[in-house]
């Protein structure tokens, strides 16, 4: 992109990239949740299957009305140790306050956010061994 003019236009919880080449406008969209957003993002097929993968899990940990605490984070992390895969029940009042919780314990534990269904959200990551 050595001639092109790139310019990124913020749009409530997406972006979109318009690129400038040889007198031609490409758009190109990304739906990105920054919460949600980890190094090592997994293909949509990859999520899909993790999904299937969790249907029939039961949640490991529940957040309460004290949110995340170093016990909770500690719990999670035991879990995606153990399991990869997990469920976690957020119970912790309102819509805002339960994506911040979800995007801490995201963070703080390096795991990958696969889906949200009401209180319930699941995590994903990789066992090291």
């Amino acid at each position: 992109m050595s001639s092109a003019a790139k310019a990124v236009v913020i749009m409530g919880r997406g972006a979109v990239e318009l690129f400038r080449r040889s007198g031609r406008n490409q758009v190109k969209a990304r739906q990105r949740s920054p919460l949600f957003w980890s190094s090592n993002m997994l293909s949509s097929a990859e999520k899909r299957k993790l999904r299937q993968g969790a249907h029939h899990l039961k949640p490991v940990v529940s957040v309460g009305q004290l949110g995340v605490t170093d016990a909770v984070l500690a719990e999670v992390d035991r879990a995606l140790e153990d399991h990869e895969l997990i469920k976690v029940r957020f119970r912790c009042g309102d819509r805002e306050n339960k994506r911040v919780s979800i995007g801490s314990v995201v963070e703080a534990c390096a795991a990958e956010h696969i889906t949200t269904v009401g209180n319930i959200a699941v995590l994903y990551r990789k066992r090291t061994d």
